[in-house]
């Protein structure tokens, strides 16, 4: 299979059962999702969506808005969309790829056999009074600071501060100027999870999702603050190979996940 630009794999399965989507949070890259490739069992592509501006395609000019991501996601990964798949997304990668699958939905009659949407506030709910994106510099890298996300060295280091802060502020802004249709209900099912000690993201609020899906919603919780993936993933990699293990045997896809 020829490379994409999209997709960070090493190698791409020609026939895979179901292929799995993962978009990361702001500021982030595909690499978040590297070590999960062999974590979701046989049969299970997992996808790392590399958005444009970071990692591999740095050269790359930021979208600042979501038509710009998704126009060019639809564009070079929709023909591949051919067989089962699934998202997931991870804060901003939740919303992302929620859009991406209202899109698809829309406009193709075609949905994901889930989204999985993790620490990600649901749409029409990042205006907060203030636009984050536009602090100035010292401002904004305290809120990194404060949200725990961007590990230390990375806010210490000028050099690397101007290659992360524009970035952070591109994603920032997109989730500000991002809303969704009304009635913009997915006809696949939502799996929403959060961090226990995410305190501006409490459960009354994840539980929201549940307006943007007309099948079924679930919500689990898991130990941590908003970043609990980078603390420890395997918990919510179990949980997604168990719900993808559990479409698998409902719609006769194929077998059931093997653990891993």
């Amino acid at each position: 299979m020829a490379k994409n630009p999209w997709i960070a794999l090493r190698a791409r399965t020609a026939a895979p059962r179901l292929r799995l989507y993962c978009f990361p949070y702001a500021g982030r890259g595909a690499s978040l999702y590297v070590p999960w490739e062999s974590r979701l069992g046989p049969g299970v592509e997992v996808c790392p969506v590399q958005l444009p501006g970071r990692e591999e395609r740095l050269h790359e000019p930021l979208a600042r808005r979501m038509s710009g991501i998704v126009d060019g996601f639809l564009a070079d990964v929709g023909p591949e969309l051919d067989r089962p798949f699934a998202f997931l997304g991870y804060s901003m990668g939740g919303v992302v790829a929620f859009e991406i699958a209202r899109r698809l939905q829309a406009e193709r009659a075609r949905s994901p056999e889930a989204l999985f949407v993790s620490a990600s506030r649901p749409p029409g709910t990042h205006k907060q009074g203030m636009k984050t994106y536009a602090l100035p510099d010292p401002a904004l890298v305290a809120e990194l600071r404060r949200w725990n996300g961007t590990p230390e060295i990375v806010l210490r280091e000028p050099e690397l501060l101007r290659m992360v802060l524009p970035i952070v502020r591109a994603d920032l802004e997109l989730l500000y100027h991002y809303e969704p249709p009304a009635n913009a209900a997915l006809t696949c099912p939502i799996f929403a999870f959060g961090g226990t000690r995410d305190h501006e993201l409490p459960v009354a609020l994840l539980s929201r999702w549940r307006d943007f899906t007309r099948e079924r919603f679930e919500l689990q919780m898991f130990d941590g603050d908003h970043f609990f993936i980078n603390a420890n993933p395997r918990p919510l990699q179990a949980v997604v190979r168990g719900e993808l293990g559990k479409l698998f045997v409902a719609s006769s896809l194929a077998q059931p996940l093997a653990a891993s």
